[in-house]
């Protein structure tokens, strides 16, 4: 059975935005699940390399009710990429991959299947946001 989502629901992001505030407009909406753990939100992108760019995937840790921060970053050095939308498609497949099967995975699962698929950690890693407004 399929459920629609109201314009004032919460968003199945999982950003904690009411729907018509996120994802309406089909900026980040696709028909899958959220990628969600009991405690974990993964989400797929992009990590900027000298002259191309690597799939990445974000993991962010529910720190309090519709609250997340991230929690680590994993890339996938061994695969470069010209244009970032390839690199977000990898790690979109790469994250397919890591959720499927039956249930929802633990946090700690989906982690080590994308080590699997040669993901590493990235230690001080620097968050970019495109979307923000440049400062004047």
């Amino acid at each position: 059975m399929e459920t629609k989502i109201g314009r004032n629901d919460p968003c199945p992001c999982g950003s904690g935005k009411k729907y018509k505030l996120c994802c309406l407009g089909g900026r980040l909406m696709s028909t899958e699940t959220p990628r969600l753990s009991p405690r974990f939100r993964f989400e797929p992108g992009s990590y900027s390399a000298p002259g191309a760019f690597l799939p990445s995937i974000a993991c962010l840790e529910q720190w309090k009710p519709h609250a997340w921060r991230y929690h680590f970053v994993l890339v996938k050095p061994d695969v470069l990429c010209v244009e970032e939308a390839e690199s977000v498609s990898q790690a979109e497949g790469d994250l397919n991959h890591a959720f499927a099967g039956e249930g929802t995975p633990a946090g700690e699962r989906v982690a080590e299947s994308l080590k699997a698929l040669g993901y590493i950690k990235v230690e001080g890693f620097k968050i970019v946001d495109n979307k923000a407004s440049p400062v004047a």
